[in-house]
């Protein structure tokens, strides 16, 4: 009786070393696929990795524009001080860019050759 209780159990270890790596594989082929697409999700999906670094460079390079433009507003906020109080600047900007003269000055062109 002790022995036949020794031979059933080895035989069920036996049966069970034979279909363990059968069941491991079928296991381990769902473990991998939902890691799988879970992964995928992580990567891919709508709040996945790659959209946020792409929206991360997007940021980056709207936070540049706007600096640019902060820059450029200074720089014209300058100039319509400038133009407000300052007379020279006035004076130079009509003869650079509009080719005035003062009354009684006489202009001398050059032509090119």
């Amino acid at each position: 009786m002790n022995d036949n209780y020794l031979r059933k159990k080895k035989l069920g270890v036996r049966l069970l070393q034979h279909s363990l790596p059968r069941m491991l594989r079928r296991g381990a082929l769902w473990k991998i696929g939902i890691i799988i697409i879970i992964l995928g999700y992580i990567l891919f999906g709508n709040r996945g990795v790659l959209q946020r670094v792409n929206l991360e460079i997007e940021k980056q390079n709207m936070i540049e524009q706007v600096e640019e433009a902060e820059k450029e507003t200074e720089l014209l906020n300058k100039q319509l001080e400038r133009v407000s109080n300052d007379d020279a600047f006035i004076e130079k900007i009509a003869r650079e860019r509009h080719g005035m003269i003062r009354t009684g000055e006489t202009v001398y062109r050059i032509a090119e050759e």
